[in-house]
C-alpha cells in the first residue's frame, strides 16, 4: 500500500458508499454492524433522495469530487467491477479523500495479515497469517485466504473460494464462487477464474479459465471487464478530472 495514501479502516467520520447495488448494500450492513455511521450512497442509477435499505442516495458518482464530502466524509467504493472500483477509489484518493474499509465483525483476520485501503471483507471470511490483501480488494463471505497469500490491487475473491498458502492473485484478478487456487499458483492480472474451478498452475494475464482441472478458454481483451459491471450511467461515471 502507498504509505502516503489516506486510509482508515474504522473512520471517525461517516462513510459515503459509492454504489448502491448488492455490494454497496452489503458494505452498509457491515459498517452499521461495526458501529460506523453511513452518510449515504452515491450511484448514477439511483434517484437523488431515494432511500436504499433506509440509507439516502446523495447523488451520482460525480459527487465523489465534491469538496465538502471529501472534507467531512470517508469513502468506500462498493462496485463489483474491479476496473471501475480501482479507478474510482484512486480518483478519490488523488483528491485527498479518506478511504475506509469494511471488515465484517464475523470475519477472522490474522493480526499479521496486511490489509490495504478501501477493502471489503465479508462475513466468515478467513485471512490467515502474513497474507496480504491489496488496496480496493473485495473478499466475499466464507472464503479462505491462506498464509502468505498475496491478493493484488482490486482483486475479487468470490463466495466460498479458497486461495491456499503461498498463492497469488494479480491486480484486478477475479476468482469465482467456490473456486480453489492452490499455492504456489499465480493468477495473472485481470484474469477470470470461473466458479468451481481448481487452479494448480500459473495462469497468465487477461485470460478466462474454467473447470477442474482449470483450463484456459480464451484471452480477454483489455476492454473487457474482469467482472460483470453494474449498470453504467450515460454520463461520466468515473470522475477522473
Amino acid at each position: 500500500m502507498d504509505p502516503h495514501r489516506s486510509a482508515c479502516p474504522t473512520p471517525d467520520r461517516p462513510v459515503v458508499i459509492v454504489g448502491a447495488g448488492h455490494q454497496g448494500r452489503n458494505v452498509a450492513d457491515i459498517l452499521v454492524r461495526g458501529g460506523t455511521a453511513v452518510a449515504g450512497f452515491l450511484d448514477d442509477t439511483r434517484t437523488l433522495g431515494e432511500r436504499v435499505n433506509g440509507v439516502a442516495v446523495l447523488g451520482g458518482f460525480d459527487r465523489a469530487a465534491d469538496g465538502e464530502l471529501l472534507q467531512h466524509a470517508a469513502f468506500i467504493v462498493a462496485l463489483g467491477d474491479n476496473r471501475i472500483r480501482r479507478e474510482l477509489s484512486r480518483a478519490i484518493w488523488q483528491r485527498g479523500g479518506v478511504l475506509a474499509s469494511a471488515i465484517h465483525p464475523a470475519a477472522d483476520v490474522s493480526p499479521s495479515a496486511r490489509l490495504g485501503a478501501g477493502i471489503c471483507v465479508q462475513a466468515f471470511a478467513r485471512i490467515l497469517s502474513n497474507a496480504s490483501v491489496g488496496d480496493f480488494a473485495l473478499v466475499e463471505g466464507l472464503t479462505t485466504i491462506g498464509s502468505d497469500v498475496v491478493l493484488g490491487e482490486a482483486a475479487f475473491v468470490g463466495p466460498g473460494a479458497q486461495v491456499t498458502a503461498g498463492a497469488a492473485l494479480g491486480e484486478g484478478a477475479y476468482v469465482g464462487a467456490n473456486a480453489i487456487v492452490v499455492g504456489p499458483a499465480r493468477v495473472g492480472a485481470h484474469t477470470v477464474v470461473g466458479a468451481g474451478a481448481v487452479v494448480r498452475g500459473d495462469l497468465p494475464e487477461r485470460v478466462l479459465a474454467v473447470g477442474a482441472p482449470c483450463r484456459i478458454v480464451r484471452p480477454l481483451s483489455a476492454a473487457e471487464s474482469p467482472f460483470f459491471a453494474q449498470p453504467r450511467s450515460t454520463g461520466n461515471s468515473v470522475p477522473l478530472t
